[in-house]
């Protein structure tokens, strides 16, 4: 098939490209929040009006009454894995807040 690209080398090219596009939509949009995170430079946590401001737990036991969501929220936000057994979350955050103990 002279100077003619087979229906494959087609397909590939147009998956390809699209793969490619999604891919850096999506680079593009975690750069972005990166950039934006509350780390860059100050202390305070960012807030929309929609959300309440996220306070740092001052106790195990306030990191054990929130929920799941909460916990892996709160995770995310500070770099911790999100993705882990409730249990081992909170022993994270509390690790990661220097929180020690019960209460």
């Amino acid at each position: 098939m002279s100077g003619w690209e087979t229906t494959g080398e087609r397909i590939g090219r147009e998956l390809g490209g699209k793969i490619g596009r999604k891919l850096g939509e999506w680079l593009g949009q975690k750069l972005d929040r990166e950039r934006s995170s509350p780390e860059r430079g100050t202390d305070e946590i960012s807030t929309t009006d929609d959300e309440t401001p996220s306070e740092t737990p001052n106790s195990r036991d306030e990191l054990e009454e929130m929920s799941y969501r909460e916990l892996q929220k709160l995770a995310m936000d500070v770099g911790v894995k999100a993705n882990t057994k409730r249990e081992q979350m909170v022993e994270d955050l509390a690790d990661e807040f220097g929180i020690g103990g019960e209460g």
